[in-house]
């Protein structure tokens, strides 16, 4: 504005100044408006051009090409450099200040440690079409008529697997709804088809804990264990311990360091006789050798359960010692057959196969139905897990951009292991049911179809049987002979053989931080050379054991990406070299302790 008036001559009623001073800010005002107007005027013919340019285009008597495509090639042309331009900056961006994050993401092969053997495609079509039907309660839904029916068609599948019935025609048919035997027949088979296998040895040690009350006022027994356990059952005896009130001790055996086989010298046989229970788990994909334990059972008047959930798969040649009073297998998600669920447990004519089979039954058939909704569910998070372990639609790459958001320090790589054990551990997506009541019921309807469709994949299991061993092969055949004994101690010639005859399919392929017995050190290494890992959760040990190799196993195992989803064998002999770099050069101190995970 002009500068304050100071000259006193008068014009009127104004001072010369003054007057001076209006007629500049009136003539500003009025620049100001003519500059309004022709921006103005400029944007309307600019407008009109380009309606103009868009009624020329749409009209399909116009011939004149210039009028048809100068305006959109203008704008198209533009649309393309302003795309280039920004993305070249966020390429800019990504590389000045995630340098890592881009590396990682780029070289990291997205392959898991799960061994999840279907796809989202075969889910769509079987687990959430039996959903479907039974919500639109199409033939019957989940009535109890159906469930009885589909409850015979599953038992009978489960024995004929077993070897217990025959086979029949329609079990090969690939068709789920096979003729079952007679209920008569089935009665004389002592099965329980539950909604997860951990429902099964919940029963089991509930009426251990009810016989051994009634017995002497107390709820308290004692089992006799490897010492190295499944995870899943150990945890669940220590939350029945919380909610049961009771106290369950453990006789363990420990194991050998040399080739992780049982070291039956680290006990006296004589302290088995006071136990309630002697449990066979089988380790890493093979039926672990236990003789003894059987022996034991005989001698000392012992039941003895059988867990086959690691022995391979039902698939394989292996159906559990004959000397056992009860078998237990798992169609869990990661398990053979993948049922999305299920647990399936055989009990045999036994002294203590009828008593336990009794008691189970009566506890299980006082158990709710499963719900439709609590069935979507259980599916829905299984189907993320699934979509983990196929990187479908590269879900693997989203995961890792959220971890590396929420949980990693800007400018670092992706830890790929501690995204894994995150995700593994999340409860809200977890694919098993870890509270008594999420797995304390019958199964419905949508889910015995489940169980009847991943019991007709067992040709499929062997292909994936055979293919394993090769592939096994191969990447020992690429691993210095010096190495293989510290890397995979387990792998003896005896059980390398086992795994070829008994056709069975490998749930995890663990691999032993021998070089500092901590697993941190070695998913540190694998991490930094972009392999995807994850410390073992399969196996625990008692936090009160007083052996140490049990104790050192678990703290030393990790799992490899899994060697049945690969992409090829150029993949497995990169993991090779990866793991002979490891023995040459030895892994880096983690700087984190295993409690930040």
């Amino acid at each position: 504005p002009p500068s304050k008036p100071t000259n006193t001559q008068t014009i009127g009623r104004l001072t010369l100044a003054e007057f001076g001073y209006r007629n500049t800010a009136v003539k500003r005002r009025h620049h100001d408006r003519r500059q309004r107007a022709r921006c103005l005027k400029k944007q309307a013919q600019s407008v009109t051009f380009l309606l103009q340019s868009q009624s020329t285009i749409m009209d399909p008597n116009n011939t004149n090409v210039e009028d048809c495509e100068t305006p959109t090639g203008v704008i198209g042309l533009g649309a393309v450099y302003g795309a280039a331009s920004a993305a070249l900056v966020v390429l800019m961006w990504l590389v000045a200040f995630h340098r890592k994050f881009c590396v990682a993401i780029w070289k990291t092969n997205k392959v898991t440690p799960y061994g999840v053997y279907t796809t989202i495609t075969e889910a769509l079509r079987t687990h959430y079409w039996y959903i479907l039907c039974q919500a639109l309660g199409v033939d019957g839904g989940n009535s109890a008529e159906q469930r009885k029916a589909w409850l015979a068609r599953v038992t009978t599948l489960f024995l004929q697997n077993l070897n217990v019935l025959p086979q029949s025609a329609g079990s090969n048919s690939g068709s789920i709804a096979i003729e079952a035997v007679s209920d008569k027949e089935l009665q004389k088979h002592q099965a329980i088809i539950s909604h997860s296998c951990r429902a099964i040895f919940y029963y089991i040690i509930k009426s251990l804990l009810d016989k051994s009350k009634a017995r002497t006022g107390k709820s308290h027994i004692k089992i006799c264990i490897c010492s190295v356990q499944f995870g899943s059952f150990y945890r669940l005896m220590r939350g029945m311990e919380k909610s049961l009130d009771c106290t369950i001790e453990f006789l363990e055996v420990d194991m050998i360091a040399k080739d992780w086989t049982i070291d039956w010298s680290s006990i006296n046989e004589n302290d088995v006789k006071s136990c309630d229970l002697i449990m066979a788990q089988h380790l890493f994909g093979v039926p672990f050798e236990q003789t003894k334990f059987w022996e034991w059972a005989q001698k000392f008047d012992i039941p003895i359960v059988e867990d086959n959930v690691q022995s391979g798969s039902i698939f394989g040649k292996y159906k559990g010692n004959p000397k056992s009073d009860a078998i237990l297998y798992s169609g869990g998600l990661d398990k053979t057959p993948s049922c999305f669920g299920g647990g399936f447990g055989y009990f045999r004519h036994t002294k203590y196969g009828d008593e336990l089979y009794a008691s189970c039954r009566k506890m299980h058939d006082e158990r709710p139905l499963d719900t439709t909704k609590a069935r979507l569910i259980a599916v829905l998070n299984q189907t993320i897990h699934t979509m983990i372990a196929q990187n479908t639609l590269w879900f693997n790459n989203l995961v890792s951009l959220l971890f590396y958001v929420f949980f990693t320090d800007r400018g670092e790589s992706i830890q790929f292991y501690k995204a894994s054990l995150k995700v593994r551990k999340n409860k809200s997506i977890t694919p098993f049911q870890h509270a008594e009541s999420g797995f304390l019921r019958h199964p419905c309807v949508a889910h015995l179809k489940s169980m009847a469709h991943g019991f007709l994949k067992k040709e499929q299991y062997h292909s994936i049987a055979r293919e394993e061993v090769r592939r096994r092969q191969v990447l020992l055949d690429n691993i210095p002979q010096e190495y293989h004994g510290k890397l995979f101690p387990w792998w003896t010639p005896a059980v390398l053989k086992q795994h070829e005859d008994n056709l069975g399919v490998s749930e995890f392929s663990w691999v032993n931080a021998y070089q500092t017995n901590d697993r941190l050190d070695l998913c540190k290494f694998l991490n930094e050379e972009y392999v995807v890992c994850m410390i073992n959760t399969t196996w625990e040990y008692h936090t009160d054991s007083k052996f140490p190799v049990g104790k050192d196993i678990n703290e030393s195992l990790v799992y490899l990406p899994n060697i049945n989803h690969l992409d090829n064998d150029a993949s497995i002999v990169d993991l090779a070299r990866v793991l002979t770099k490891y023995c040459v050069e030895g892994g880096g101190k983690a700087t984190k302790k295993l409690k930040s995970l």
